[in-house]
């Protein structure tokens, strides 16, 4: 018996020795000076090869035993270890070295960097996961708010709340799946928030994995930067090589430093890449922008993994925030937090059947519902008390005060209503102004979701003080919660309308410079009657769109025109939107658009029945065709462009012509889409083609410049064409004859503050209806920008 459990003791101390053996060594590495752990530091053997990267939290761990190891970082000293064979955990301090890259850097021509950076972006197609046919993964994330722990307070209690608690926790946890020909889709399936349940927080938390370097431009804290693999940022970056290890026989990893060229002008970042060959794919990523915008800071730090030998994945992806907000005791720094782990990755499998076109991210039913013991399961690490703590505090107070309802709230303001319960009042409606109404005070509210999800009822009255005239409008719909751009809709109104050019735009808000024409109308339709039509969605990105009015139509105050145009419109149209991009978030409560369309391309063919003098009657037919399209480049600034053309096939009266959108009179405000130097009514036809250009150059300085003065070239051209002199005619003549143009140049951001922007401008009117004299062909314009939401 003795040496039975002398054996069994043997065995015991072989099978923990040859485990310890196994284990290897493990360690963390940290800030010497700052005491935070540094990411993606590389370990190296006695021989110079690459034996571990470290991730997001400085660990790192090896399997086999050595004598002695070196730690590098990009910004900080090399360090050399001896182990002297231990096998337990080590911590290993880098002190930081002060060197500006402008310094180091050699020659464009003979800058080793330039090779790896072209090479990374050649391989970045195919290095990216959407390379691939398919795949499906899960996500966790976590975003974490809370104060710094120095911040000052006017109120002692909530800064000693703050020291134990954060303001907010959140979490979700998504299944993303992604077909070639269908894109990507998310799904919810669980999700947590501190004290709330509005589904807005879902789509912020989905943003916050957005970020990866595949792209032109990354998101980081909210804002677009250039990235450092982007087409031609080679000639605005300055890259420089840090460090070459070898990983083996054929790997190699390389490090490099980059930032903007001094003097850029371009929002750029600086940090860290390292790019692995013979991929040339993305290892890790450290980076932020090169000059914070002084109320805000950010950091974003990612690893990627090769799966099944086939495509990177961005795996981990942590992200910091930094929040400046003034207070009576000076300036508080709110810090965020954000975690974020991708597994289970499969690739190529069978993507699953029935998912939504057009909807990018749905909320699961029961995502609110998760036990702890749920989330805890796909948890990466568990939460710590300060974090329970939160939890618990929030949930209690949300409960109380009913945090939702004022998140609503605030959310309704944000995008131009006050929100009162199930009812959203629009600020736009209060008070309006133009040349034949003079002041339009009014009223209007819609239903929001709180009152029904798929059900809609706007209601709206006014009063047109120059013309003593009260006006309304009835219109009621019912959309669906499940397909995009599906409703049905019917009004009732009596109410006025300016006679534009082309199909309307879908720019909303208040506060937003495209609406400003409409303060210039000169010529305004009143419009009595009712109009009905429903959206019925073809696909993922095109609705087809019929719709039947019958109005009496009566011109007012025409400033240009022959007045007392009248008659009974009776119309039936067919429309076609096409709607490239445009993405939809489902939760319990309805659909929910995440992102304007761009492209958008809207036609329309109108049957128009038209009744004059109590008997005669014209038939004729009109097509109008829009197309929007928004360029942005990260080194050259962004271009808007709009076509509109709208062709009649005979000669109308003046009630039913096409109008060209002008903005010109004695308030100068620009309105971006329109003509700036003629007045609204005085040019109409039927027929037209105008094309409306915008290019927002990069700004003249430096983005740590507080004045920063940005350029816009503005070019608008118009051809009209004139079918016949006498209405009912259908013999088409001078075709495309008369052609408006203007040219213009606004300097933006002249005086900046954190609401908007003031700039100005001066465009030239030339071609037909310009005056004779060229010094009236100049005119002054004031341009305002708006930081607002729907602006």
């Amino acid at each position: 018996m003795p040496h039975t459990k002398s054996l069994i003791v043997a065995v015991i101390l072989l099978l923990a020795s040859m485990h310890t053996g196994a284990q290897g060594l493990s360690g963390k590495v940290i800030d010497a000076q700052s005491g935070k752990p540094v990411a993606f530091a590389h370990v190296t053997d006695s021989l110079g090869r690459l034996v571990a990267v470290c991730d997001l939290d400085g660990n790192f761990s090896l399997e086999s035993k050595h004598k002695s190891l070196s730690f590098s970082s990009i910004g900080y000293e090399k360090q050399t270890v001896g182990l002297s064979g231990t096998a337990a955990p080590v911590q290993v301090l880098l002190l930081p070295k002060v060197e500006e890259l402008a310094e180091v850097e050699v020659k464009a021509g003979e800058n080793p960097a330039w090779r790896i950076v072209r090479n990374a972006r050649a391989n970045l197609r195919q290095n990216a996961p959407q390379s691939l046919q398919s795949y499906r993964l899960r996500r966790y994330d976590r975003l974490v708010i809370g104060a710094d722990s120095n911040i000052r307070l006017p109120d002692e209690r909530l800064e000693n709340h703050l020291r134990t608690h954060d303001l907010l926790v959140m979490e979700i946890l998504v299944e993303e799946i992604f077909t070639a020909d269908g894109g990507k889709k998310s799904s919810v399936i669980a999700t947590k928030v501190s004290g709330l349940r509005d589904p807005v927080f879902v789509f912020l938390m989905d943003q916050l994995h957005a970020t990866d370097f595949y792209g032109e431009q990354i998101m980081i804290g909210g804002q677009l930067y250039a990235s450092p693999l982007a087409a031609g940022s080679l000639s605005q970056y300055s890259f420089l090589l840090e460090e070459s290890l070898a990983v083996s026989e054929t790997d190699s990893l390389f490090s490099i430093r980059f930032e903007p060229r001094p003097g850029s002008r371009f929002s750029g970042l600086r940090g860290r890449i390292s790019i692995l060959s013979p991929d040339w794919a993305i290892k890790s990523v450290v980076a932020r922008p090169a000059a914070g915008s002084g109320s805000m800071d950010a950091e974003v730090l990612q690893l990627y993994e090769k799966q099944d030998d086939q495509a990177w994945f961005p795996v981990t992806l942590n992200t910091r925030l930094w929040l400046r907000i003034p207070t009576a005791t000076g300036m508080a720094t709110l810090a965020g937090e954000g975690l974020s782990r991708i597994s289970g990755i499969q690739i190529n499998q069978p993507a699953e059947a029935g998912k939504q076109r057009g909807v990018r991210l749905e909320v699961d039913k029961d995502a609110w519902g998760r036990s702890e013991e749920w989330l805890y399961a796909y948890r990466p690490d568990s939460l710590d008390l300060r974090l329970q703590r939160t939890y618990r505090y929030m949930d209690s107070l949300g409960a109380v005060v009913g945090l939702d309802r004022w998140l609503g709230i605030a959310e309704a303001l944000s995008s131009g209503s006050l929100r009162l319960g199930g009812f959203d009042f629009p600020f736009n409606k209060l008070l309006k102004f133009n040349e034949t109404e003079g002041y339009r005070p009014g009223l209007a509210f819609r239903t929001n979701e709180r009152y029904s999800s798929t059900f809609s009822l706007m209601m709206y009255g006014a009063y047109a003080t120059r013309i003593r005239k009260p006006l309304w409008q009835i219109e009621a719909s019912v959309h669906s919660r499940k397909t995009p751009n599906a409703w049905l809709a019917v009004s009732f109104h009596d109410t006025h309308r300016a006679r534009e050019a082309g199909l309307s735009d879908e720019q909303t808000g208040v506060f937003n410079p495209y609406t400003f024409r409409q303060y210039f109308y000169s010529a305004i339709n009143n419009i009595q009657g009712y109009k009905a039509g429903f959206s019925f969605p073809l696909g993922e990105t095109t609705s087809l769109q019929p719709w039947f009015a019958r109005e009496t139509i009566e011109q007012l105050n025409p400033a240009f025109l022959n007045p007392g145009n009248s008659g009974l419109v009776t119309t039936i149209a067919l429309g076609i939107r096409l709607a490239p991009g445009e993405q939809w978030m489902r939760t319990d409560r309805g659909l929910r658009r995440l992102n304007p369309p761009n492209p958008l391309l809207m036609t329309e063919l109108q049957r128009i029945h038209y009744q004059y003098n109590g008997s005669d009657i014209l038939i004729a037919h009109q097509l109008r065709i829009a197309a929007e399209y928004l360029w942005k480049h990260p080194f050259s600034g962004q271009t808007a462009v709009k076509l509109e053309s709208g062709l009649s096939d005979r000669k109308l009266p003046d009630l039913l012509m096409f109008e060209l959108p002008g903005s010109y009179n004695k308030y100068l405000l620009y309105a971006p889409l329109s003509f700036g130097s003629i007045t609204p009514g005085s040019i109409q036809s039927e027929g037209f083609a105008a094309l409306y250009l915008t290019h927002n150059m990069l700004p003249l300085r430096a983005k740590n410049k507080k004045f920063r003065p940005q350029p816009a070239i503005v070019q608008h051209i118009a051809m009209l064409i004139k079918p016949t002199n006498s209405i009912g005619d259908n013999q088409n003549t001078n075709l495309f004859s008369q052609p408006i143009a203007e040219s213009g140049l606004i300097i933006n951001n002249l005086i900046r503050s954190p609401g908007g922007n003031l700039g100005t401008g001066i465009f030239y009117h030339w071609g037909s209806y310009a005056a004779s004299r060229a010094a009236n062909r100049l005119l002054i314009k004031i341009a305002l920008t708006f930081n607002t939401m729907g602006s």
